[in-house]
């Protein structure tokens, strides 16, 4: 029987949508810190209410507009909304038991290819974003967790990642949790000089 291809593996985690939020247990999914109730709710893009992405989106846009202005790329709100609603957008929604939303991770089953061209499955995280009264107490290295659970799982090779270079405190929770700058990051792939014309870190972890 033939090898599966990266776009098979992709393909197939994909299609099982909401159904893999049955592998996470209960007790990742519904915690209480400092005499909080938290949950986490998964969605896929079809299945999220349009009031969520809403609120998603708003998380999104406070904590992250003025990076994107001053980062190359910019702030373009059309393009970012697209770019959250693509077919493959997976959430995880995290809210209080008074259901104000704190927080989310999108990703996506998707592929890269390494320097010699050889394309690989990869969990991607495409945004990691929670309120600034959530923050330090380990809600995102817990989202950050079951993303390897599904990773391990669903044969992915690595969990991978894009983040502005002047986002110290996200690249050093990246590193905390093993994350590394990949190869095909600019910062890996370039001569220092070319390097200095890219403003973001393409970073990754192995599925163990």
């Amino acid at each position: 029987m033939a090898e599966k291809s990266a776009k098979e593996i992709s393909a197939e985690a994909n299609k099982l949508g909401v159904k893999i939020i049955s592998d996470i247990s209960k007790e990742n999914l519904e915690f209480s810190i400092n005499d909080v109730n938290y949950h986490i709710d998964f969605y896929t893009i079809d299945g999220l209410p349009s009031p969520i992405f809403d609120k998603l989106f708003h998380i999104l846009k406070s904590n992250m507009k003025k990076q994107y202005q001053a980062a190359n790329v910019g702030w373009n709100q059309k393009k970012k909304i697209k770019e959250m609603k693509e077919k493959d957008a997976r959430y995880l929604v995290v809210s209080t038991d008074t259901k104000e939303i704190v927080g989310f991770l999108y990703f996506q089953f998707s592929t890269e290819m390494d320097m010699k061209d050889v394309e690989y499955p990869v969990f991607y995280i495409m945004e990691i974003q929670l309120v600034q009264k959530v923050r330090n107490l380990g809600i995102g290295r817990r989202l950050m967790n079951i993303g390897e659970q599904w990773s391990k799982k669903y044969k992915m090779e690595r969990l991978m990642l894009t983040v502005f270079l002047k986002n110290k405190d996200a690249i050093k929770f990246y590193e905390k949790l093993g994350f590394k700058p990949d190869e095909i990051s600019p910062s890996q792939c370039l001569s220092s000089e070319e390097a200095k014309e890219y403003d973001y870190e393409i970073m990754s972890k192995f599925v163990e």
